[in-house]
């Protein structure tokens, strides 16, 4: 059996790729492959002329979206921190959350002073993480603190 027409199905041409180069570069290689992509949303075809032009063209206006989103979303957890007001359902750690607003939390906040002291003393993010481990210091969960954390304190309250 021949099938002379190939092509691959997508929803929504900003569910296919995170930028307008990534989009294109996905439509080039199915082109190359002899497969044409079709959007189901914006009645899309990219086997004709005007179907890729308007393929890049949502392509870009996509990335744009995107990108104001972004800005939009980092705008507003800005303004809530700027408040003392919870980002999302985990306070930072040092923190947590009463009635939507963040408070400090003091045995946390201990912790947090020890990394420091032991960051600025010249110890590595391993040799802290052996520290904490032999001081008996443990995460929210209970459980012994791992490289990436003691890194994300590291990070978030560098003096």
């Amino acid at each position: 059996m021949d099938f002379p027409h190939v092509g691959q199905v997508f929803h929504k041409l900003d569910r296919l790729a995170r930028n307008t180069i990534e989009s294109l570069e996905i439509a080039q290689l199915m082109d190359k492959k002899g497969v044409a992509l079709h959007s189901i949303t914006e009645k899309l075809d990219t086997q004709s002329a005007v179907g890729r032009f308007f393929f890049t063209l949502l392509a870009s206006l996509a990335e744009m979206e995107r990108g104001i989103i972004s800005e939009r979303i980092q705008a507003a957890m800005e303004r809530k921190r700027q408040r003392g007001e919870a980002c999302n359902g985990n306070p930072p750690y040092g923190f947590y959350s009463v009635n939507g607003m963040l408070v400090p939390n003091e045995k946390e906040r201990q912790v947090i002073e020890r990394v420091r002291s032991l960051r600025t003393a010249g110890n590595t993010v391993h040799e802290i993480v052996g520290v904490l481990d032999n001081e008996g210091v443990k995460n929210r969960e209970g459980r012994a603190f791992g490289k990436s954390q003691v890194h994300v304190l590291i990070k978030r309250h560098a003096a």
